[in-house]
């Protein structure tokens, strides 16, 4: 029997593997649970006696242990205890353990007490715990254990840490904290460059969500413009750009339009936009075919941005204005990529209605084979 039972174990603790390696485990249960409740007494100390390999395999630690609990609701400790795991590793399953339990409280106070002891987590788990604080709109202590990771110790983008910060803004609805912090970097380091992430994250979430606070972004811009820094300007006229109010952002550059550095900086921006660098939701289809008809974009720049949008009018399934862009392109003579157009058009060519061959899908194949 005990044979039986150990292979059991064994097998199921390999399909459970994922448990093991996750970045989110949860509580065991079914097969293994069940095994567990059913062993007799009398054979649980035999099965303590096995090798470690296979022991610590299903990644718990007193699983058959003499005091076990016949209740269905039995919850085993995750085995942060093993020898077989670096402190770094422990330290990665202990705060997951807080996370699953939901106790941030108890996280945060693990977190300042590891970073003291100098082992941190993994970049990937502090991440997965500064969106749970996100989601319930706790913006304070992402700021204070941020402050632990600096230097050797930085384990995330800058990008990545002010994207779950923002969240937390948004969801405790405290937006105008979040631009007082913001103002807040920037005096302090005296360079937008360090501030300019969360500057469009911030502002977004101000323009779709509390509008009323968006005159403290504006007087920030007006008085970064009075010292002859002109960047704000270009970051405000992307975020109205990815809010979809065009218009304001059209009036903007009118009145910048004699201002050197704004075009410049106006092209980063289109580029930003096209590779979805700031990570932003908006209706991109919509975006994109907006900055289509912006006349300040090169020959070149513009060639990404046809690609980038036909790219998403197909992902969309908007095929008719796929097609409409791929002929303006086409009468303009642009070089777009030809492998990429391929793709494209095979694409619409799976849209179509229409029983091959499409006139128009033929078309656009007979231009695309005179591309290089």
């Amino acid at each position: 029997m005990n044979r039986r039972l150990l292979l059991a174990l064994y097998q199921q603790s390999k399909r459970c593997n994922s448990y093991v390696t996750s970045q989110h485990p949860r509580a065991i249960s079914g097969p293994i649970q069940s095994t567990r409740r059913n062993i007799p007494t009398e054979h649980a100390s035999k099965l303590l006696n096995l090798p470690p390999h296979l022991y610590y395999t299903a990644g718990y630690i007193r699983l058959f242990s003499d005091d076990r609990s016949d209740s269905t609701d039995w919850d085993p400790r995750p085995d942060w205890d093993s020898p077989y795991l670096t402190p770094e590793e422990r330290v990665d399953r202990k705060l997951i353990h807080y996370m699953d339990i939901w106790d941030v409280e108890g996280g945060i106070k693990f977190v300042k007490q590891s970073a003291a002891e100098d082992v941190y987590p993994s970049g990937s788990t502090m991440l997965n715990f500064y969106q749970q604080l996100a989601n319930i709109g706790e913006f304070k202590p992402i700021i204070e254990l941020n402050e632990l990771f600096k230097g050797d110790h930085k384990v995330y983008t800058d990008k990545s840490f002010y994207f779950y910060l923002n969240d937390a803004y948004f969801n405790s609805g405290c937006a105008n904290e979040g631009i007082d912090l913001m103002k807040k970097i920037y005096s302090q380091k005296n360079n937008f460059d360090d501030v300019s992430i969360f500057f469009t994250l911030i502002t977004i979430t101000v323009m779709k969500h509390f509008p009323d606070q968006l005159q403290h972004i504006e007087d920030f811009v007006n008085e970064c413009k009075e010292n002859d820094i002109y960047d704000p300007i270009a970051f405000y006229w992307k975020c109205l750009i990815l809010s979809e109010r065009f218009e304001e952002a059209e009036t903007l550059l009118e009145e910048h339009i004699k201002v050197k550095q704004i075009k410049s900086l106006v092209h980063i921006m289109v580029n930003d936009i096209c590779t979805r660098s700031d990570r932003v939701t908006t209706h991109r289809d919509v975006v994109l075919q907006y900055l289509t008809n912006f006349e300040w974009i090169r020959r070149k720049q513009k060639c990404l941005l046809y690609e980038t949008t036909l790219a998403q009018l197909c992902f969309c399934g908007k095929r008719e204005d796929a097609i409409a862009l791929a002929i303006r392109a086409k009468n303009l003579e642009l070089p777009l990529h030809r492998e990429r157009l391929v793709e494209l058009v095979q694409t619409l060519d799976k849209l179509s209605e229409l029983e091959p061959p499409d006139p128009v899908i033929q078309e656009l194949i007979d231009w695309i084979n005179t591309l290089d």
